[in-house]
């Protein structure tokens, strides 16, 4: 989204109800799948704050759900020299890499995507898991790439850092999307995120690792559960996921 705006709790529930009725298909014949990954597809988007959008409206209070406000459950990988954080939430799970980011800020990203996933899990009627693969970095050092090319995906190599970097929340897309063969219910000619085709398959495809790819900004102004009052110059970071969730999703519509 171009301009940040305060998405009412009714609002956000008829929208995500309107994409996202997931129904668990039955199988006329076994069902098989062509697989599109994020690069050969247009689904995309990314969301910049104007200056002073503060966003204080509590979204997790009006569906009732406690704000984590850092990992709850959290542990880290074992592989890898900068081993992500891993958590659950609901039907949603979650691997966070953090870059350029104090260990405390990170783990209060991974807090608010475990609230989002709370959220999405007491919405949609979700079946299979749904995987996200999340990273909190400095835009600027770290341009996040994504079906749409919206940044280049490669580093910044002038002095000084674009604003349309440096003024970006977030970005997610999903990861790979598919089309469902045999299938009752299923039309063949739809291409699905693969998020919603986990839970219409009827047996297991050849999955991408995660249904979800999502990039936050560092760089941007995010206010936490658990910070001082936010400011008129901050975003809540938990509505920039809940929004950016929802394009990983499938829902590629400016909202």
């Amino acid at each position: 989204m171009r301009q940040q705006r305060t998405l009412g709790g009714a609002a956000l529930v008829l929208l995500a109800l309107h994409c996202f009725t997931f129904v668990v298909a039955t199988a006329a014949s076994p069902a098989r799948g062509v697989r599109f990954d994020s690069s050969q597809t247009a689904a995309g988007a990314v969301a910049w704050a104007p200056a002073g959008s503060a966003m204080a409206d509590p979204l997790a209070s009006r569906f009732g759900i406690s704000r984590a406000s850092s990992g709850s459950g959290a542990r880290l990988a074992t592989d890898g020299a900068a081993p992500p954080l891993t958590a659950r939430a609901g039907a949603f799970q979650f691997s966070l890499t953090c870059a350029d980011v104090d260990a405390a800020r990170c783990a209060k990203m991974l807090g608010t995507l475990q609230t989002a996933g709370t959220v999405y899990s007491a919405l949609l009627n979700l079946t299979q898991p749904v995987v996200v693969a999340a990273s909190y970095m400095s835009f600027c050092a770290h341009p996040p790439s994504g079906p749409t090319q919206q940044f280049g995906g490669s580093g910044i190599t002038t002095s000084g850092c674009p604003a349309r970097l440096k003024n970006a929340l977030g970005s997610a897309f999903p990861t790979s999307q598919w089309n469902l063969f045999g299938i009752d219910g299923v039309d063949p000619e739809y291409t699905y995120p693969q998020a919603l085709a986990k839970q219409l398959a009827v047996e297991p495809l050849s999955w991408t690792g995660s249904d979800v790819t999502a990039q936050f900004n560092v760089d941007a102004d995010l206010w936490f559960e658990g910070d001082p009052a936010i400011k008129a110059t901050q975003t809540d970071s938990l509505y920039v996921v809940v929004h950016e969730m929802l394009h990983g999703l499938g829902a590629s519509l400016s909202i």
